[in-house]
């Protein structure tokens, strides 16, 4: 069996692209479900949030991960990068900052007052003095909501990380997504 974690996330509907170029479509609802059949006996989608994706990898019970580098953060990770978003980490304030990115702020060294917040950010992008750090693949919710970030610290990437996998499979990976960019 080949299991496949996917973020619940950002890349979520980017990581179902890449699987579609390989012909493994979702056969569940994806409403409350964990785990996903596909129209591939033997393999399944798991659908973890983004922070718990790192311990994940780190016990090797999924043999394909897509993540962000944010999340990686440059550890020693195989990982190969087949896949580019064009997301970026921003900051649009600097009084309160409000984010789901708790580790970031740390790994950059932001010294701000910071409340951790696991829920929609969108919900405080209103109020004075409070800003976010948040990451945006297109920043439409952003300009819906007549905002500007007020400085990009980061491009991310999307990265295909893989534990006990053929490299006939890795290189069809790579060949298929190469090919549909």
């Amino acid at each position: 069996m080949i299991f496949i974690s996917i973020p619940k996330g950002r890349n979520f509907n980017n990581s179902f692209k890449i699987l579609i170029f390989l012909n493994i479509k979702l056969v569940n609802n994806i409403f409350r479900k964990v785990i996903l059949n596909t129209n591939r006996k033997n393999i399944f989608f798991i659908i973890f949030k983004n922070k718990d994706l790192k311990k994940i990898i780190n016990i090797s019970i999924i043999n394909i991960s897509f993540i962000g580098s944010d999340l990686i953060f440059n550890k020693n990770k195989k990982k190969n990068n087949l896949f580019c978003l064009s997301s970026y980490l921003y900051l649009n304030n600097d009084n309160l900052l409000i984010t789901k990115y708790f580790n970031i702020c740390n790994y950059y060294n932001l010294n701000f007052n910071i409340l951790k917040f696991n829920s929609v950010l969108e919900f405080f992008l209103k109020l004075k003095n409070t800003g976010t750090i948040d990451i945006s693949e297109t920043n439409e919710t952003l300009f819906e909501n007549n905002l500007f970030p007020k400085k990009f610290l980061k491009k991310i990437n999307f990265f295909i990380i893989y534990n006990n996998l053929k490299k006939k499979i890795i290189k069809n990976i790579k060949k298929n997504v190469k090919n549909n960019k």
